[in-house]
């Protein structure tokens, strides 16, 4: 793995250069877990805020290399407000299917 810098806002967006450095910032990861740990990581788990590019994930499941057990998740706020009747707000953690693939998780409070 080499030492080039990597920046994370490109002026152009050029998805060959959006591959690739997916790739490479989690290949310096999981590279520092497993010199922190002495060995790679069991699962791991990716998330940002905008929706993944297929390009984007094939970079990241190549870097993934062995390690079988991942997520991405894009994190999205929005307008749906959460309730609990008479008790506050939901507690955190609170999770709702919405579909085989979408959820709405409650990470405040």
């Amino acid at each position: 793995m080499s030492n080039s810098v990597i920046p994370l806002f490109p002026q152009k967006a050029d998805i060959n250069f959006v591959k690739k450095s997916f790739r490479l910032i989690l290949e310096r990861a999981l590279k520092s877990y497993q010199v922190q740990h002495k060995n790679p990581p069991k699962r791991v788990v990716v998330h940002k805020t905008s929706r993944y590019w297929p390009e984007e994930l094939r970079g990241l499941r190549k870097a993934l290399g062995s390690i079988y057990h991942y997520d991405f998740l894009t994190l999205e706020s929005g307008l749906t407000r959460f309730m609990r009747v008479g008790k506050g707000p939901p507690l955190r953690g609170t999770l709702i299917q919405l579909g085989e693939r979408y959820y709405i998780l409650f990470a405040n409070g």
